[in-house]
């Protein structure tokens, strides 16, 4: 067993030199430019009201589970069986109307009961997709992740304040469970 690792480590080290040996230049990335965090849309075609209003979006963490294999020494980590998905949060302005906050009320509506079994919608309707496309230094679309089977979890609440000089818009958010997302370039 040892010799095993001995020799996986030589392999790793092996790389690492043929890595030193190729130069500084062969190792420059292609583009130098940094992910800006003002460079994305966000569409949710579900409440098209909404697209409008967002001024953040959280990307999720893309967790992968591990396992521990027993061993007479100390324990090995080995990949697991499953991918988890965090919640996806926004956050969004609030229109004098309450148009983006009705979208999302609405929906949660449907979800489950909460007066009126006929509110309720099949399953089948229940669900949305969302996109974030991610744009580039130059603005030209880069990347995009996409949500599929989302629905919301959480709309939040707001604050009316008297007392405040400088008028500011509310800025509220939500949070959406959805089955997985992918990433794809474009």
């Amino acid at each position: 067993m040892a010799k095993n690792s001995i020799s996986d480590n030589d392999a790793q080290l092996s790389g690492l030199a043929n890595l030193a040996g190729q130069g500084a230049l062969s190792r420059q990335p292609d583009n130098e430019n940094f992910l800006l965090q003002d460079r994305f849309f966000f569409q949710m075609p579900r409440i098209p009201k909404f697209t409008y209003f967002v001024q953040s979006v959280s990307i999720p963490p893309y967790q992968y589970s591990s396992v521990e294999q027993p061993t007479r020494f100390v324990p090995i980590k080995r990949p697991g069986k499953n991918i988890t998905f965090d919640e996806l949060s926004v956050q969004f302005l609030l229109d004098e109307d309450l148009q983006t906050y009705f979208e999302l009320y609405n929906w949660m509506n449907t979800l489950q009961t909460v007066s009126d079994y006929d509110d309720v919608e099949e399953i089948e309707k229940q669900y949305g997709f969302a996109s974030c496309m991610v744009l580039n230094s130059a603005m030209k679309p880069q990347f995009q992740f996409k949500f599929y089977n989302l629905f919301p979890t959480s709309l939040g609440g707001f604050e009316f304040n008297s007392a405040i000089t400088d008028q500011e818009g509310i800025l509220t958010e939500a949070t959406f469970s959805y089955s997985h997302f992918e990433l794809e370039s474009l």
